[in-house]
């Protein structure tokens, strides 16, 4: 089956000289807490904005969307109109949280950024929806990865603010839905329910890292409980002391003491294998921490 095509190209020359114009100003830049280069971000934000309908000028304006920010201050505006027209240029400077060197405080670009969402421009509500999905994808995925350890790359410092920024836009994006077209409202459902997820995720995470701690303690107690008793059972050699073992194995299936020790035996090998996936995960995340301080 082939591929359908138009008679003319969506995407002209312009869009080349577009993405060519974000490499060079993006070059050295990479994502936060990677070695991606920063062009997946851009990449990723033209590619949700044409799957949402956009057109050409809008593509182009998602490749562009943190130039401004990025280092480039008011003249990078000012090039992109000269380049590719002020269409272009407005959804860049309506995607730009500030053109100011340094940044203004991250809570106040923020919640101005938020409350601009109200008046946004149907192209500006598209590319700013593209990139906050593309990044709230990023986020969940790392998440996962990294847990609360994750937060300490964003400059609000902590998990809660930066869940509210994208909870307080997605409610935002969806008081303008009528603007975004039948795509723009199932990216702006996948966004939320990205939200949905990350939440999920945090929420538990909280809970599980006091968990954590309770469950290796456990498992070391009942490491050494089994130890002893297999010890004991063994020197023994008595029947009697099988019916007694620690934790609450069922022990029904076993017909002599060989099979029970061996079972429990088996038991124990499990227990410290968990023990070492604890470990593991908890010496993962001291380096993690030691290396960012080194930077």
């Amino acid at each position: 089956m082939t591929e359908p095509r138009t008679d003319t190209p969506l995407l002209t020359p312009r869009f080349i000289k577009a993405l060519e114009f974000a490499l060079t100003h993006h070059a050295t830049q990479l994502r936060k807490g990677s070695q991606v280069p920063y062009a997946a971000h851009l990449l990723g934000v033209a590619s949700l904005t044409l799957e949402m309908d956009g057109d050409e000028d809008e593509a182009i304006g998602a490749l562009l969307h943190d130039a401004i920010e990025d280092g480039g201050g008011p003249e990078m505006g000012s090039a992109i109109e000269a380049r590719f027209g002020e269409r272009v240029a407005r959804i860049v400077r309506a995607n730009s949280d500030t053109d100011e060197v340094p940044k203004p405080p991250w809570q106040a670009r923020k919640e101005a950024y938020i409350a601009a969402v109200a008046h946004k421009a149907p192209d500006e509500i598209r590319v700013s929806l593209a990139d906050k999905l593309h990044n709230a994808r990023a986020i969940l995925t790392d998440y996962r990865r990294h847990g609360e350890d994750l937060w300490s790359r964003f400059k609000a410092g902590e998990g809660k603010s930066v869940r509210w920024y994208y909870r307080e836009l997605a409610v935002a994006f969806r008081a303008r839905e009528n603007h975004l077209g039948p795509a723009g409202r199932s990216t702006l459902a996948e966004l939320e329910w990205t939200l949905d997820e990350l939440d999920r995720l945090a929420d538990l995470g909280g809970a599980h890292r006091g968990m954590a701690g309770d469950r290796l303690a456990r498992i070391e107690r009942t490491i050494a409980e089994t130890t002893a008793w297999i010890d004991a059972t063994q020197a023994e050699n008595g029947i009697e002391r099988a019916f007694s073992a620690p934790g609450d194995w069922d022990y029904d299936n076993a017909t002599d003491l060989d099979a029970i020790v061996e079972q429990t035996r088996t038991t124990r090998e499990a227990l410290e294998a968990e023990r070492a996936c604890i470990l593991n995960r908890q010496t993962f995340f001291e380096a993690e921490r030691a290396s960012r301080s080194a930077d």
